[in-house]
């Protein structure tokens, strides 16, 4: 069985978890301050760990003052995490399409969504290519609204203008799961500037400040905390982070060269910018992904959904109705994810797209 995704973890992984166990210091300690130096050092900007991506991303809203009746922006396909920590916060998530090639929000569209009550928008770098976030960064700066910048795929990755993705918005969240570009197990970040520093150490240990007897609690938080053990694991992968950029873009090449005889595919453009980081690699099959993948699996193949459209799921219905988003919908439906990861052979590479490419020759789904 070719897999899907395969996290990249070594012996000095295993070194740095026996390591944090024998110091007895498990939960958030020392490490997660060294996560938290090594991350601010590489993105100049403040550094919050926590629990998880999702766990940013809703202490994010927080932190930008989204609150019941708010508006938040959010694109119609991917993940919807960052729909659903609207909704924990008793706000609204309005679903904007997306653009084909980037995968990502339609500038345009979120434009045409702005109300008097929308609080942020939130940009995210679908799959690891870089959305269009400057177009998106001048009209949060033209509506006075925030800029939330979701790079959980992009841990690495560079703009369209040759920025670092997760330097563009007022904050900027990664996450840690196995397979994104740097894995802990689960785990998160925040990136921000000094203004919301405080907030978010605060919101992420209870709303607490300061300590033993002198501690306060000034506002309502949770514990958010990430440990030490996760953070072992990430100064590890972090230490590979060039390298399995690097592996991850020579991957893609092979691909590419696998698949360019086989018709009834098509890459999405965004693969092909500088600063796409391929966290996922996802190819659009004119007709129903679903069935491919089901058609890959018998020959030991594991696919899978690119992403999903928040239109079509029940959750949000129940809120928007009969809403459409035409691009997101037909990507959801069409994008099929492809097994990738930094161990993957040339060799795994042909596998897979001759199985493909039987597939779609023989009309097999």
């Amino acid at each position: 069985m070719i897999p899907l995704a395969k996290p990249m973890l070594t012996k000095a992984e295993e070194k740095a978890v026996v390591k944090v166990l024998k110091s007895r210091m498990i939960a958030q300690g020392k490490q997660v301050l060294r996560l938290e130096t090594e991350v601010s050092r590489l993105f100049k900007r403040h550094a919050v760990a926590v629990s998880s991506g999702g766990a940013a991303l809703l202490l994010a809203l927080k932190a930008l003052g989204v609150s019941r009746g708010d508006e938040v922006i959010v694109p119609d396909f991917g993940f919807p995490a960052s729909a659903m920590a609207c909704m924990w916060l008793d706000a609204i998530p309005v679903p904007a399409d997306v653009d084909e090639d980037s995968l990502g929000i339609d500038h345009e569209d979120a434009k045409r969504l702005i109300t008097r009550k929308t609080k942020a928008i939130v940009v995210v770098h679908e799959l690891g290519i870089p959305a269009r976030i400057e177009a998106i960064r001048k009209i949060c700066d033209e509506s006075g609204i925030a800029l939330l910048e979701d790079s959980a795929c992009a841990f690495g990755g560079k703009t369209r203008q040759g920025q670092m993705a997760g330097t563009i918005g007022d904050i900027a969240i990664f996450s840690f799961h196995p397979r994104k570009i740097v894995t802990s197990g689960e785990g998160g970040m925040l990136l921000c500037d000094q203004k919301h520093l405080q907030t978010l150490l605060s919101l992420r240990n209870y709303g607490r400040k300061g300590s033993g007897f002198d501690a306060k609690f000034e506002e309502v938080g949770l514990n958010f905390r990430m440990s030490d053990i996760l953070a072992g694991v990430a100064l590890e992968n972090l230490k590979r982070l060039e390298r399995g950029l690097k592996r991850r873009k020579r991957i893609f090449g092979w691909y590419i060269q696998a698949l360019q005889d086989i018709e009834g595919i098509h890459v999405p453009k965004g693969y092909f910018l500088d600063g796409c980081t391929y966290q996922t690699f996802a190819v659009q099959i004119r007709g129903e992904a679903k069935k491919v993948a089901n058609a890959l699996l018998k020959k030991g193949i594991e696919c899978g959904p690119a992403g999903y459209s928040l239109v079509s799921q029940r959750v949000f219905k129940e809120k928007w109705g009969n809403k459409k988003a035409k691009v997101s919908e037909m990507l959801a439906r069409e994008l099929l994810a492809l097994p990738f990861f930094e161990e993957m052979t040339r060799k795994e590479v042909l596998t897979v797209a001759k199985a493909l490419g039987e597939v779609l020759r023989k009309k097999e789904v």
